[in-house]
């Protein structure tokens, strides 16, 4: 599975966790002189390449960019040796990792944008099979108040019945800028996914905002020693559980707050640690249990995701696409490559999606009525229903944007059309090529075959399911009656 893809003056660096679970880093130079990138774009005087057309038929050229674009890029990759493709897209679910932050606090609640309030504490778990909890402080503590935050921990946790205790291991820091280099350059460092609790609207920015006052590199805790367009470290699943859950668990019912503790205790049965009055004052009068608050503020994250896994279809996208992590958050980005791949796997680099492709002029249709939904009514919902109305709509009518020709004005052309067998015209005279199938026909027919086969196997095992039922209640009425 491919966490990231970040694009050099010279090449491009890739990083996956390949089939042993181990994470890898790969280098892979495309230009000898640095930003000339070789990529596709329409030219109709172009030669060089008489075999090769853009999706409408057209000659193309290649011309030298600052870096690939998304069908350059995947066609440039999938010349990587087999080993390495099966790597890239294998399914694998990294270690969990969570933090959280605390602040000291003034007269009102911490502005990420202004990150004024030195950060007193950082907490991480790392789901390693056991749990283990980092906690990072500025606070100076004894030996009896490592005892007293752990028991706090444990105690706490109690209900949940663990199998294990949880390993809670204090870590003091003389500054705020030392404790943010040791927790970017000694962990996050070495993590591969991390999440937390409403992070991207909070801790992260608070963050990257405090390093830039300290003067602290958040490159940090990139194995390449760089950081992305967001200023968050490379080659890293970030991922907030807040946000997770609130676009991919379905199973939570009505959620009339996407706190921490009202979710918490909606999946686990437990929410945050309790205390009286408010945060500042716990932190002035019982740094113990303020500090025991920020760890179980990061097992919380982790415990919901051992019971959910929510992050796995994610993951299971990023796998099936060949996109990086990140990028499987845009459904577009989703459509963009099996289209991608489809001309690739189909065509082998003789059909390519070019600069200047773009046919005719993008407008808004007037489109189907969507029902308004109903917020917290989740029964039975279905998600990428290749049989529904539109995609079954293309299918049969050969639809796709390199089949369109143009939209029809003339009434004795849209007969003529209508009445050849060749061409399609739609009730909006659209005129759409009908000789060859389109790329949009050949994706969805095999999209369309790879459910119809998930539904006979899944018939299949759910007809076993009843033979082995009915012979174990067989078996249970005959071993009442002896």
């Amino acid at each position: 599975m491919i966490i990231d893809i970040v694009q050099k003056p010279n090449g491009i660096e890739i990083s996956y966790i390949d089939r042993s679970g181990k994470m890898v880093v790969g280098d892979y130079e495309v230009c000898k002189v640095a930003h000339h990138y070789p990529v596709w774009y329409v030219n109709g005087g172009a030669t060089r390449f008489p075999d090769v057309k853009d999706v409408y038929g057209r000659s193309v050229d290649l011309k030298r960019a600052d870096r690939f674009n998304r069908f350059d890029l995947m066609q440039y990759m999938s010349k990587l040796p087999e080993g390495t493709l099966a790597d890239m897209h294998c399914l694998y679910a990294p270690t969990m990792s969570a933090f959280d932050i605390e602040t000291l606090i003034g007269d009102e609640f911490p502005d990420p944008a202004k990150a004024a309030m030195p950060i007193v504490s950082i907490s991480n778990t790392v789901d390693d099979g056991n749990l283990t909890t980092a906690v990072f402080t500025t606070h100076a503590f004894d030996p009896d108040d490592c005892g007293v935050i752990v028991n706090i921990v444990n105690d706490y946790l109690k209900p949940l019945k663990l199998e294990r205790p949880v390993d809670v291991r204090m870590v003091y820091m003389p500054s705020e800028r030392q404790m943010l280099e040791t927790w970017l350059g000694q962990l996050v460092v070495n993590l591969h996914a991390i999440t937390g609790w409403n992070i991207n609207n909070f801790d992260l920015p608070y963050i990257k905002n405090r390093c830039r006052k300290l003067g602290v590199n958040m490159a940090l805790g990139s194995v390449r020693g760089s950081v992305d367009r967001t200023g968050m470290p490379t080659h890293k699943i970030i991922e907030d559980m807040m946000g997770l859950m609130k676009t991919n668990e379905r199973s939570l019912g009505p959620v009339t707050s996407y706190s921490l503790d009202n979710v918490a205790n909606k999946v686990l049965g437990l929410g945050k640690l309790y205390y009286e009055s408010d945060l500042k004052t716990l932190y002035e009068t019982d740094k113990p249990r303020f500090l025991a608050y920020n760890a179980i503020d990061t097992l919380l994250p982790i415990l919901m995701h051992r019971k959910k896994e929510t992050i796995n279809t994610k993951y299971a996208l990023a796998s099936l696409s060949g996109l990086p992590f990140k990028d499987v958050h845009s459904a577009i980005n989703l459509s963009e490559s099996v289209c991608m791949k489809y001309l690739l796997d189909t065509y082998h680099g003789k059909i390519v999606i070019a600069d200047g492709s773009q046919g005719g002029e993008v407008g808004s249709y007037e489109g189907g009525y969507v029902k308004q939904p109903i917020k917290g009514v989740v029964n039975n919902v279905a998600c990428y229903d290749v049989s529904s109305q539109y995609p079954s709509a293309m299918r049969t009518f050969n639809l796709s944007p390199e089949n369109f020709v143009k939209t029809l004005t003339n009434s004795k052309d849209i007969d003529k059309y209508k009445a050849d067998p060749n061409y399609i015209v739609t009730v909006r005279d659209n005129l759409y090529n009908n000789t060859t199938d389109s790329i949009y026909r050949a994706v969805l027919d095999g999209l369309y075959k790879k459910r119809q086969a998930a539904k006979k196997e899944q018939f299949k095992y759910l007809m076993h399911k009843e033979v082995f039922d009915a012979e174990l209640r067989k078996r249970e009425k005959e071993a009442k009656k002896s």
